[in-house]
């Protein structure tokens, strides 16, 4: 049943990103310091009425968090003026919106970035827009329109403005990212100067967070990320997980630092009405012990599509988000089968017209075509995987007959693999030919892409950024 409950105690201001950073914050608070304190202060936070799922104690429950990209309030002369206002906008949008389902049975916790520019109908009017449009309406129509176009039920909503977002990162002393090459945003003035832990401040984690023209330093020179928002949204769930990372290794038995991280969310968060102070502890006790590194994200497989009036925007793959969003519905997995699966092909044998040939023969049999790429050899076939998709790589495996290597990549997206064919390779569902794999050439069981550098399929998103190497920790 949808509830409500009391009114706002004040009008809400402008909101930006990273709340689910600041109700982290709030889990490890519970489990560190007196619960009552914790309360008292969560009990001040600025509160709106809203229409949302209900749930009962114990069960998973999905938060919808959201940005704007209002500059209302915003001067010119402000420090960091041009972090703010160097995308001019007219009206409100929602900036950034986030799906996070918390399960505290499983002590799981998912998240699924929602494309702003994601056509959709918006709730309510008869009209399709982009999603980021219903925020004009204000959160109800936000959330309406989000439930009824993806099918997924939200039980909590939590926003967090510019200054709210800056004050939370130096509460926290910075957030530390892993950067492998140098990278830059010339139209936020963001810009890391070389490979390594750089410990980002306000204002670099703000610029970081919101940029959508990131470029990065390799073999010399400058390559641009193409994929604009939907890079901006992986690298946004890599942050959310460090600043998780970071509020766990504070000393948040001082009351300083407790009061500190509290003064920001009192200031620059609001939440949905219905958050009480109850589920907050239980949730708090329940992930006190949780590991960042177990937080699942997904991205939403979409293409680019100009709508009649020209404007250029995003559509759903419907099919292929349906995984994805039975997570957040709670429904259980659908049964894998090869149209759910995307594959690229690498021809790293030197025959020619290899990998258009592997690539058909994969398509006849229900896989999804990715692209084609050469490589520069490899002795051994191999199949690309993200961790955790080695049964979508044991059924291209097995469609290959050829016994390939299955190796993990992180720069993969889920159920989106690469085959890349070796001098083994004969043909789809025919064994490999025999041949000779000294130790020495024989391709690592490695998380990093291989150096002949197959194609990623099309749901791979943008440039990503990987956890620090295990030898170099970031913290």
């Amino acid at each position: 049943m949808p509830r409500s409950s009391r009114p706002p105690r004040r009008t809400w201001p402008q909101r930006i990103f990273l709340g689910l950073a600041v109700f982290t914050v709030l889990a490890c608070l519970g489990a560190a310091i007196g619960v009552s304190y914790l309360l008292w202060r969560v009990d001040n936070l600025d509160s709106i009425d809203l229409t949302l799922g209900d749930i009962e104690d114990g069960e998973a429950r999905n938060f919808l968090f959201v940005g704007s990209d209002s500059r209302d309030g915003i001067s010119a002369t402000d420090p960091d003026a041009g972090l703010y206002l160097a995308e001019p906008t007219g009206g409100r949008r929602s900036d950034t919106i986030i799906l996070v389902r918390v399960d505290p049975a499983k002590v799981g916790v998912d998240m699924v970035s929602i494309p702003r520019d994601l056509w959709v109908p918006i709730a309510g009017t008869g009209q399709e827009s982009r999603v980021n449009s219903a925020y004009s309406d204000g959160p109800q129509a936000l959330i309406d329109t989000v439930q009824d176009y993806l099918g997924v039920e939200i039980n909590h909503y939590i926003e967090a403005d510019f200054r709210g977002f800056q004050g939370l990162v130096e509460a926290l002393g910075g957030v530390p990212i892993w950067f492998p090459e140098p990278v830059r945003d010339r139209t936020l003035q963001f810009h890391v100067d070389g490979p390594g832990c750089v410990n980002l401040d306000a204002t670099q984690a703000l610029a970081f967070a919101r940029s959508r023209h990131l470029e990065y330093q390799r073999g010399g020179s400058w390559q641009s990320d193409p994929t604009g928002d939907l890079g901006r949204m992986g690298r946004q769930q890599l942050f959310l997980q460090r600043a998780f990372v970071r509020s766990q290794g504070l000393g948040l038995t001082d009351l300083g630092t407790v009061n500190r991280l509290l003064d920001v969310a009192s200031d620059n968060i609001t939440i949905d009405s219905t958050l009480g102070l109850n589920e907050l502890a239980a949730l708090a006790q329940r992930f006190a012990d949780f590991s960042p590194e177990a937080m699942r994200t997904h991205a939403l497989p979409v293409s680019g599509f100009r709508t009649s009036a020209g404007a250029s925007v995003l559509a759903l793959d419907q099919n292929g988000a349906e995984d994805i969003l039975r997570v957040f519905r709670g429904d259980e997995p659908r049964p894998l089968t090869p149209d759910q699966i995307i594959v690229a092909v690498a021809n790293s044998s030197g025959v020619g017209g290899q990998a258009g040939e592997v690539s058909a023969a994969l398509s006849e049999l229900g896989f999804q075509a990715g692209g084609l790429s050469n490589g520069g050899g490899r002795i051994r076939t191999a199949v690309w995987h993200a961790p955790g998709d080695e049964d979508a790589a044991q059924m291209v495996a097995d469609a290959l007959g050829s016994s390939p290597e299955l190796v993990a990549a992180d720069h993969l997206g889920p159920r989106a693999l690469v085959v890349e064919t070796g001098t083994d390779f004969v043909a789809v569902g025919q064994p490999a030919a025999p041949v000779s794999i000294p130790p020495t050439t024989a391709a690592p069981a490695t998380t990093s892409k291989p150096a002949t550098g197959p194609v990623a399929p099309a749901a791979a998103v943008g440039y990503q950024l990987a956890p620090s190497p295990v030898d170099t920790p970031c913290a």
